[in-house]
C-alpha cells in the first residue's frame, strides 16, 4: 500500500521533551504536541482506515519559502539574486523536521515509527507557500 499527499503547512522541527516541577511533582511534557496534532488533523483524509503494520519506506520533501533577501529589488524584485543559494542549508535541521513527522504518525498511520526501515528526506526552497510532501509505502 502506498499513501501520497501534501500538507499546506510550514515545516517545523521537533522540540525536545521538557521536564518541570509542579507542586513538588516532576512532570514530563511534549512541547511539540500541537504541531503533531496539526499534522495529523491535516492528514486525516489521506490516511488509510487500517493502520500499517509491515515495514515502511518514507519519503518527505520539505518546501520552505525563500526569504526576501534572496530576491533583487526594484523592477526586478521577482528575480533571484545571483548570490541566492540553491539549497536550504540553514536551520531548522533536516533530522529534526523528519523526526516530528515520524513521531506524529505513531499509532495513527503506522503502529510505531520503528517500522520505518528507510527514510528519504530533503529541504527545498519554494517560490510559493511552504508545504510538506509525504509518501509512505508499506513494503511486503
Amino acid at each position: 500500500m502506498k499513501v501520497e499527499f501534501s500538507l499546506p503547512v510550514k515545516p517545523v522541527p521537533l522540540k525536545r521533551h521538557r521536564t518541570s516541577f509542579v507542586k513538588g511533582k516532576m512532570i514530563n511534557y511534549d512541547p511539540s504536541i500541537k504541531d503533531k496534532n496539526k499534522i495529523k488533523l491535516l492528514s486525516t483524509k489521506y490516511i488509510p482506515k487500517k493502520i500499517l503494520i509491515k515495514p515502511v519506506l518514507m519519503e518527505i520533501k520539505f518546501y520552505i519559502t525563500r526569504p526576501k533577501s534572496h530576491y533583487r529589488t526594484g523592477k526586478y524584485k521577482h528575480l533571484l539574486k545571483n548570490s541566492a543559494p540553491k539549497y536550504h542549508t540553514s536551520t531548522p535541521d533536516l533530522s529534526n523536521l523528519v523526526k516530528l513527522i515520524e513521531d506524529a504518525y505513531n499509532g495513527f498511520l503506522y503502529k510505531d515509527d520503528s517500522q520505518i526501515i528507510e527514510t528519504r528526506a530533503i529541504k527545498l526552497y519554494t517560490e510559493g507557500e511552504p508545504s510538506i510532501k509525504i509518501i509512505v509505502e508499506e513494503l511486503l
